[in-house]
């Protein structure tokens, strides 16, 4: 019998969710409020920090050490050789449409 791998996914979920929903129980109001403010503010220092360091790096740290490395993109040379036309004469036909 194959297992899906979203069957696996919920059921992981699933019961990551009862453990932290029983271990919550366990603490008195006070304390689940104090961990949940606490939990917050962790993770709100953290996000700042992080969306900080990525600002900083994209406006002053990468602009200072790639500002003298701009290259510019070469001209493609093309060949001039034409397979239909062995001469390389230019004619060029144009036909008047009627309109």
């Amino acid at each position: 019998m194959k297992l899906n791998i979203s069957y696996i996914l919920v059921n992981i979920t699933l019961k990551l969710r009862y453990y932290i929903r029983f271990a919550c129980r366990l603490l008195p109001p006070q304390a689940r409020i104090i961990t949940v403010l606490t939990l917050f503010i962790l993770f709100a220092i953290f996000n700042l920090y992080i969306t900080g360091q990525g600002i900083y790096s994209i406006f002053y740290k990468e602009s200072k050490e790639n500002i003298m490395n701009i290259k510019h993109i070469e001209p493609l040379e093309l060949s001039r050789n034409d397979s239909i036309n062995i001469l390389n004469q230019k004619k060029y036909e144009y036909k008047q449409t009627d309109r």
